[in-house]
């Protein structure tokens, strides 16, 4: 079988070794060139990945696994799928759920989904601050995707109504609009699935450090590391938390399903245990990096 690996990264790195351990014939597309994946792969292109053109070339791989959310909200998966390739990510739009914040908000809330904490898609400075009367202690999101760098929150990265009102008419002006999202206190989680678009299988939990800093200080990175534990849970998290963001992902899995298209590939869950209960902070369309390293290692 020939499987094609999208992506350049430590999480792609992580992918091959586990599909080369099944013995499966190995290429790759790549940005730039990551000498541990071209050490498992039968041959290896260098090119824009994110461009669905130049993927003609792979016609006859039998299924392609695509790494980067990059390359998932350009349609790659799209243009595989009309070659006749089986792909492990899903198509443009079920990847919406990564690339607009606003859209997977508003998507929850439509459908009756638990997990949403109060937000509001903001498309003027009117928005702004009518939200901020409500809700002082934000998240201020970027609807585009930006690596996990964009998100700003009040008292760690933003100080003051003014801060706050500046950082996103900014992001206002360059994407047309901004989410406002109550900030939450708690416990952050992280479920990975596999999914056909009707089953969901959870992987084992992986906790996320995102702050450049020690002391979770400093600015958002893509991630700093993430650990898992032996047991497959984490410190302090109970099996009820675990099973309620379990709900969550496997609802959302169906609704898109029913009203939209069936989501293929692996649903990655950042969750936030509170007091309050648990809540949704995002969707990913893709393995997490570097957390891919740490499930795939396990399973």
């Amino acid at each position: 079988m020939k499987v094609l690996v999208v992506g350049h990264g430590a999480r792609e790195h992580a992918i091959a070794k586990s599909l080369a351990e099944s013995e499966v014939e190995l290429y790759a597309a790549m940005g730039r060139r990551n000498p541990g994946i071209a050490s498992l792969s039968e041959s290896v292109e260098i090119m824009d990945i994110n461009d669905p053109k130049p993927y003609d070339k792979f016609k006859s791989i039998d299924i392609a696994f695509i790494g980067p959310e990059s390359a998932l909200a350009t349609g790659v998966t799209d243009r595989l799928q009309g070659l006749g390739v089986q792909v492990m990510g899903p198509t443009r739009e079920t990847a919406r759920l990564e690339w607009s914040k606003a859209y997977t908000r508003e998507f929850v809330d439509d459908q009756g989904i638990e997990g949403n904490p109060a937000f509001r898609v903001c498309r003027s400075m009117k928005d702004i601050r009518s939200f901020l009367k409500e809700h002082p202690d934000v998240a201020v999101k970027p609807d585009v995707l930006t690596g996990g760098k964009g998100v700003m929150i009040t008292g760690e990265h933003l100080h003051g109504a003014s801060e706050v009102e500046a950082y996103a008419a900014e992001r206002i002006r360059s994407d047309g609009l901004v989410v406002l999202e109550e900030k939450l206190r708690g416990d952050e989680f992280t479920l990975q699935a596999f999914t056909d678009g009707k089953r969901v299988e959870v992987m084992p939990l992986v906790r996320d450090f995102k702050r450049a800093y020690d002391g979770d200080q400093g600015p958002n990175t893509g991630s700093m590391g993430s650990y898992s534990c032996p047991d497959h849970g984490l410190p302090g998290l109970s099996k009820a938390s675990i099973r309620k963001g379990t709900e969550i992902m496997k609802r959302t899995v169906q609704k898109l399903a029913d009203s939209v298209d069936k989501y293929k590939g692996v649903l990655y869950g950042g969750f936030m245990d509170t007091e309050r209960g648990v809540y949704l902070i995002e969707y990913n369309s893709r393995f997490g990096d570097p957390e891919a390293m740490n499930v795939l290692s396990l399973l």
